[in-house]
């Protein structure tokens, strides 16, 4: 518990978790799990940051704690596979409810009705990848790029354009994160934590690798290729950005 109570206070970590309780497999007692679940909540709030909660076969004794303990920073319902009277009180509580590819399941019409009826504004889209590919995708290995899937569904079933989705839901985790805005689309360099984010949609792969070497690169370890909405990589940049990241000695992660 220590440990992760110091990387808690690191400034690239945003939440606490996750944490929670699972009754369905009962790796450890349920006591044991309700210990741990409040003393992580009150990491949460020693450290201001937002608490992101497991919760499985569990719902009425996960309220009770977030009631007893309440996540001052917020909270995020991970992977939310439970009843609608279950999310309905969590948002009544004010967290966010966070859908994962379960979503697009065959068997998942009653979580798609939860889905339909929640106020956007708190909702969330996640992977829990490597597990819970979203449909069609099933069988293979989840990645994070799996995300605009799960979207597509979230808005098909609210009869919304997947943008304005998108939108709010990005909106609502930076609100809940405390995450930086978006860059707009000329900015051809950025850091998130101890990523740099490089644009590689342009063509002029010299202004961009010249940007992202006027970045500090003490605390760097991973430089990542970025396309602003709307564009797509241009080969020749991101080759190049790849290049100066491994001269560099920083780890390169494709778009």
């Amino acid at each position: 518990f220590e440990a992760i109570a110091r990387l808690a206070r690191e400034e690239e970590v945003v939440a606490v978790g996750e944490t929670g309780l699972d009754y369905h497999y009962r790796h450890s007692p349920p006591e044991a799990q309700r210990a741990a679940f409040r003393r992580f909540i009150e990491l949460a709030n020693e450290v201001d940051k937002p608490v992101v909660v497991h919760s499985r076969e569990a719902e009425e004794e996960t309220l009770e704690i977030l009631r007893q303990v309440p996540p001052r920073a917020g909270a995020q319902i991970h992977c939310f596979t439970g009843s609608s009277g279950f999310a309905e009180q969590c948002v009544a509580e004010g967290f966010h409810i966070s859908f994962s590819g379960v979503l697009t399941f065959n068997n998942a019409d009653p979580l798609r009705e939860v889905a339909q009826r929640l106020p956007l504004d708190r909702i969330l889209v996640e992977t829990d990848c490597p597990y819970l590919t979203p449909a069609p995708f099933r069988g293979r290995k989840n990645t994070p790029a799996f995300v605009t899937v799960t979207a597509g569904r979230l808005a098909a079933e609210r009869g919304l354009p997947v943008e304005e989705v998108a939108r709010a839901t990005s909106e609502n985790a930076r609100r809940l994160f405390r995450l930086p805005p978006p860059p707009p689309a000329d900015v051809l360099a950025f850091a998130v934590g101890t990523e740099l984010w490089v644009a590689v949609h342009g063509h002029d792969a010299e202004s961009v690798v010249s940007a992202a070497r006027r970045w500090p690169l003490k605390k760097v370890k991973v430089v990542r290729a970025w396309a602003p909405p709307g564009t797509s990589a241009h080969a020749a940049t991101a080759g190049a950005v790849r290049t100066w990241a491994e001269q560099a000695g920083k780890i390169f992660r494709d778009t």
